[in-house]
């Protein structure tokens, strides 16, 4: 996979498609921004996740933050809580189309393009609708 449009901060020209895959092979866990670190529909910290502070929590390991709304993700890690520990990365996940029956019932998350397995996601969407081959999914 070439990560040029995937990869919002650090701008992935400072790291190559090699330190991406690199990047987000060190970490054990993704974590969603909106509705997992902030509260759903709103850009303001959630309080706390998987019963951990949210500060707690981000600060326990490095991360991956994945997001279909990365302008967002980056200013709430730089101007509105630049006190918290920052992802190695935000990245916009691939879409997913989720059928039934030929349907289209909802739009879920595509982390099998990553090459990623055996990580925590940490999403606040439905794990049915999240395609992460060998990973655990985890709700906030």
């Amino acid at each position: 996979m070439e990560f040029e449009g995937y990869v919002i901060w650090p701008e992935e020209k400072e790291l190559g498609d090699a330190g991406v895959i690199e990047a987000i092979r060190s970490v054990r866990r993704l974590v969603d921004f909106d509705g997992t670190i902030t509260l759903p529909g709103k850009l303001e910290g959630r309080g706390r996740i998987r019963g951990r502070l949210l500060e707690d929590f981000l600060a326990e390991e490095p991360y991956v933050v994945q997001t279909w709304n990365p302008l967002a993700a980056v200013l709430f890690f730089t101007e509105q809580r630049p006190e918290l520990a920052k992802p190695l990365l935000i990245l916009i996940t691939p879409m997913l189309d989720v059928m039934d029956g030929g349907r289209l019932v909802a739009v879920g998350k595509d982390f099998a393009p990553f090459g990623i397995s055996g990580v925590d996601i940490f999403d606040d969407m439905l794990p049915e609708h999240i395609r992460a081959p060998g990973c655990a999914i985890l709700p906030p």
